[in-house]
């Protein structure tokens, strides 16, 4: 939570906001890989998976759980907002890179809970399908 000095290198909250963006970048790959093997698997073995993996319930509290801790993390900020009359304070600090990890957090939550919620879906249609057809 502040900056990290590794020998010369200094991490500081632009290195922070890099890795959140890769973070972001690379979940969203991920999952997509998800979904397009679910939609090319036809002997229904990677639905069965993915589905086991992200079960509908585990997967809502963990989005739940990581949206709401994310908040936490962000209150010292909108407190110190509030509190320096809605500006924001000058000297990048703890409460910055907390900030910024709990606006991570309430990202991948709700990144996880909309992809639980396609998964669910784009299964239950193929399930759909093979009854049909």
């Amino acid at each position: 939570f502040g900056p990290v000095q590794l020998g010369p290198v200094t991490f500081s909250v632009f290195w922070m906001l890099l890795g959140v963006s890769l973070t972001i970048v690379g979940l969203q790959s991920f999952y997509m890989g998800c979904l397009a093997r679910l939609l090319y698997d036809y002997s229904g073995t990677a639905r069965r998976y993915w589905l086991n993996i992200f079960s509908y319930n585990r997967s809502m509290i963990f989005s739940g759980v990581l949206v709401f801790g994310g908040g936490l993390f962000l209150l010292p900020l909108c407190y110190a907002y509030w509190k320096l009359n809605l500006k924001l304070p000058v000297e990048i600090g703890t409460i910055h890179h907390m900030a910024i990890t709990g606006l991570l957090c309430v990202m991948l939550g709700f990144m996880n809970f909309l992809f639980t919620l396609v998964l669910h879906a784009i299964a239950a249609a193929l399930d759909d399908n093979e009854i049909r057809s």
